[in-house]
């Protein structure tokens, strides 16, 4: 039930910023991101929308969706990215809950991990702009909330991550 009350959060969050781009002289950017590792513990492919922007950073919001075999994973972030031209720095915040079976809602039988990842990331962007490729590691620590929430139960991990986005 916390899970979905933090997913329409982040949502209304999102949409709410729509009105928020007639106040700034940059245009919206917004785009769709295949990623194969990275914040998620498998492939996901993920849809990006900047928050704001100031001289040299760009924040943006994130939400994906990855299924595996029987595996789903819910990436949910912000990033940072950081340059003007085409070599950025970026630097990924994202909590990842995900299920090894689909039983992603029944908390009694629920087998739900929380990946709690840092990234950081080269990216690339292509002369054309509407294109980004972009290769990082993304250290995480994994936690297993249905038995209780503790340090000792949790893993530490690093992932490395390759994704491919178009903006528009």
């Amino acid at each position: 039930m916390e899970f979905k009350a933090i997913f329409i959060t982040v949502v209304i969050c999102l949409s709410l910023s729509i009105p928020l781009w007639s106040q700034v002289a940059k245009p919206r950017v917004q785009g769709i991101m295949l990623e194969a590792g990275g914040a998620a513990p498998f492939n996901s492919i993920n849809y990006f929308r900047r928050l704001f922007s100031m001289e040299r950073i760009d924040v943006y919001g994130r939400v994906g969706l990855g299924i595996w075999s029987r595996n789903l994973a819910l990436p949910l972030g912000f990033y940072l990215a950081m340059g003007k031209n085409t070599h950025q720095g970026r630097l990924t915040l994202a909590a990842v809950p995900h299920s090894d079976s689909f039983r992603f809602w029944d908390r009694e039988a629920s087998d739900i991990m929380l990946d709690l990842a840092l990234g950081l990331e080269y990216v690339y962007q292509f002369p054309n702009q509407h294109f980004l490729l972009s290769a990082g590691a993304f250290p995480y620590i994994r936690l297993d909330p249905a038995p209780g929430l503790t340090v000792e139960k949790s893993n530490f991990g690093l992932r490395p991550g390759i994704s491919l986005a178009w903006i528009w």
